[in-house]
């Protein structure tokens, strides 16, 4: 998975779905990057060492820690490869829990298995089971969440049910320590909508929209104002807004109908995101003013969040790379992990974590010392790593991009293409006997040798060069396919009718270069402007200093920019706003250089701030960004380019 160079013609399209190959030059190198991925519906990252998945024909596979069989497989050796649970295709909903899941099939049944020692399957026993088996004989059950030793489920009725470990009141039956060994209502209420089971807290929220919360709370987590643990559901706060929940371990995150994002509880790896140091609290805190909100999962120290927009962000501790950013520092804040804007739904475990994109591509990272990325490997991940599909064939389908020069040939139809813009497709058969359907877009460019004429008076600007003098001169470069290109320019330069080189107006104040280079200024110079070291106006044109140096110059409100013949950037005038670039807020009477860089070649100054270019085209900003003109995506002022 991911990037690899290969040849076009001997991709292995095997348990492919959707595959892109890109390449550009000549030569017959390229990337290709492949998603043999794409059959996965659901996944859920465990708050132990295990990942359950399920796939888009609805059976259950799984990978990582299996001490208690919590893989249901059969056995209880770990794997770092997916293993197949049994051969339903009716699994409906699935919960993981530390070492033991609970499951839905589409006839309301309800199934367990893994770890038993707290009677967290609802069997009434304390044997743990290596394969799901029936809890009851109900065919009623909705949607189910699990805890650390105990599990939480709603009926299609709307009742709230609960087993399991009981030491923190989670099971919310007003007891302390008396656990249940079969499901067991909590209150009569039959209005439950939604429930996320914690480490030894449970959130819930009703179909009135409201929010509820029982168990352990010495973090806050249960987020009603206070740290004393709950053996009840109780509402917490006011509003009749929630829209969707998730209990980590200690802490709790919950998204509301306007899809704000609200985060309380433990904080002491920063998961909350709060920025605010590693303080706890013990009441629901919007994280940001942004109402863009769509999925989140707290994990055990760690939270994991998508935006409308399809973005991943992630926060929290970061040991094992769990949040994702290439990184094994710690989060504070929500930190977007990569640029994609295309992921689905994401599950947060201990030390992993998992997500599904809309491609139904499966990609996981973090902790992997138990298998429980599914990669077959144990090698840990810091950002997400794509999870091979296997045990099922789809047709293929891919798209070959191809970039070349003048004209291209591909193998594969044994067909030479010799206009752009081309698509053409060809029908192959995989490795499983599916149809391989490759998708070709073609753009073809077409070596160039350009020739240009021109007739300038004293300095003509080309390619990011300024020529004084005739001549012929050429540019080389590559263009977008690999392709040698040569343009050539053919200049006469004749003489400045005037004495003037260069002119140029700020708000009050004038600024003129002259043939020579010399550098003249009038006009207003109530911040120093004209670069006479006073800050007496003038009202004739007076040298700014002896020099015959000067290129090019820009008058802005109150402050200017200049460029020598040498390359090197000066300026001088108003500061106020960071607009000369030297680091400072101090207003400059005379010339000043900006940086040691000899390699800027355009200016332009604004009211108050700056822009430059230098020969290798970049474009550089600083100083007043009030209104965004700096173009960077805050208005912040900058005093440096």
């Amino acid at each position: 998975m991911g990037s690899s160079i290969v040849s076009p013609d001997i991709v292995d399209f095997t348990d492919v779905r959707t595959s892109t190959h890109t390449q550009a030059s000549k030569g017959g190198i390229g990337i290709i990057t492949e998603a043999k991925a794409q059959c996965f519906k659901e996944a859920f990252a465990s708050k132990g060492y295990f990942t359950i998945t399920k796939k888009l024909d609805n059976t259950l596979w799984s990978f990582g820690q299996n001490s208690s069989g919590q893989l249901g497989d059969g056995s209880t050796v770990n794997k770092n490869n997916q293993v197949k649970i049994g051969n339903s295709t009716d699994w409906a909903k699935i919960a993981v829990g530390e070492s033991h899941v609970c499951a839905i099939k589409t006839d309301g049944s309800l199934w367990a298995w893994g770890n038993n020692n707290a009677q967290q399957l609802g069997d009434s026993n304390y044997i743990y089971s290596a394969i799901p088996v029936r809890i009851g004989n109900d065919y009623n059950w909705k949607s189910i969440s699990v805890g650390l030793n105990f599990t939480i489920a709603i009926k299609t009725d709307g009742s709230l049910w609960a087993w399991g470990d009981n030491n923190y009141g989670q099971l919310g039956n007003g007891a302390y320590y008396i656990k249940k060994k079969y499901p067991t209502q909590i209150g009569t209420s039959t209005n439950w909508s939604n429930v996320s089971a914690g480490a030894r807290h449970c959130l819930a929220i009703k179909t009135d929209g409201s929010l509820w919360a029982w168990g352990y709370n010495l973090s806050g987590q249960l987020g009603n104002g206070t740290n004393t643990t709950q053996l009840f559901p109780i509402q917490i706060g006011t509003s009749n807004s929630w829209k969707s929940i998730s209990a980590g371990d200690s802490h709790s995150v919950a998204i509301g109908l306007d899809s704000s994002l609200w985060v309380w509880g433990d904080n002491s790896n920063g998961q909350l995101g709060t920025q605010y140091g590693f303080s706890a609290l013990n009441f629901p805190y919007q994280l940001t003013s942004a109402v863009s909100w769509a999925v989140v999962s707290a994990g055990l120290y760690h939270t994991v969040a998508i935006k409308a927009d399809g973005t991943l962000w992630a926060w929290g501790k970061n040991t094992y790379g769990q949040v994702g950013d290439g990184t094994t520092l710690n989060k504070q804040t929500p930190t977007q992990i990569g640029s994609e804007s295309n992921w689905l739904s994401v599950s947060a475990g201990s030390y992993h974590t998992c997500a599904i994109k809309q491609t139904n591509t499966l990609w996981s990272w973090g902790w992997n010392i138990l298998g429980q990325l599914g990669d077959s490997t144990n090698i840990n991940r810091n950002i997400p790593n794509p999870v091979n599909c296997i045990g099922m064939c789809f047709p293929t389908t891919s798209t070959y991009t191809q970039v070349s020069c003048d004209s291209f040939y591909w193998s594969k139809k044994n067909k030479w293409y010799y206009s752009s813009n081309v698509t053409d497709t060809i029908k192959l058969i995989n490795s499983k006997g599916c149809d391989s359907i490759i998708t070709l877009n073609l753009t073809i460019y077409i070596t160039t040798h350009n020739i240009t004429k021109k007739t300038a008076y004293g300095n003509f600007r080309w390619k990011k060069t300024n020529y004084n003098t005739s001549g012929t001169y050429t540019y080389s470069y590559i263009n977008n396919a690999g392709c040698a290109c040569v343009d050539t320019l053919k200049l006469v330069v004749n003489p400045y009718n005037g004495c003037s080189k260069q002119l140029s107006a700020g708000v009050a104040h004038s600024l003129l270069i002259k043939n020579e280079g010399t550098l003249w200024s009038w006009g207003y110079n109530s911040d120093g402007q004209l670069g006479l070291s006073t800050f007496n106006s003038e009202f004739t044109p007076k040298q700014v200093d002896t020099l015959k140096n000067w290129a090019i110059v820009s008058a802005g409100g109150r402050h200017n920019l200049a460029i020598k013949n040498n390359g090197t950037l000066w300026s001088w005038g108003r500061a106020y706003e960071g607009q000369l670039g030297n680091g400072s807020f101090t207003n400059k009477i005379s010339p000043t250089q900006i940086d040691n860089s000899t390699t800027w070649s355009y200016v332009s100054s604004g009211n108050n701030h700056s822009s430059a270019i230098k020969k290798d085209g970049s474009l550089w900003i600083w100083g007043s960004n009030l209104d965004g003109q700096l173009g960077i995506g805050d208005n912040l002022d900058r005093n440096l380019p």
